[in-house]
């Protein structure tokens, strides 16, 4: 039986909201960090994003003990491997 994908809710600059499912979890040895790529649910607005891609802020040691976070934008190495992680992950996936 496969594992239920994790789903989050996500406001837009609208006041909408915006259902996602996890796609895709990455762990940076660089940054010590975990990163998970949200694939947004159902039909994306025009211009809307479909993938996002959030920081794991850990709290605790419960399953729900964390927080999500955008990454920084200026943060060009941390974009640059999330970029390269994700073109890795679409390549695995077609072969």
């Amino acid at each position: 039986m496969a594992e239920e994908k994790r789903q989050y809710l996500f406001p837009d600059e609208e006041g909408g909201e915006h259902l996602f499912e996890e796609w895709y979890r990455y762990s940076s040895e660089r940054t010590g960090k975990t990163y998970l790529f949200l694939e947004m649910i159902g039909n994306p607005d025009e211009g809307a994003d479909d993938l996002i891609i959030c920081e794991i802020d850990e709290y605790g040691e419960g399953e729900d003990d964390f927080e999500l976070s955008l990454i920084d934008e200026n943060d060009e190495q941390t974009w640059d491997e999330l970029e390269l992680a994700l073109k890795e992950r679409i390549t695995d996936a077609t072969e």
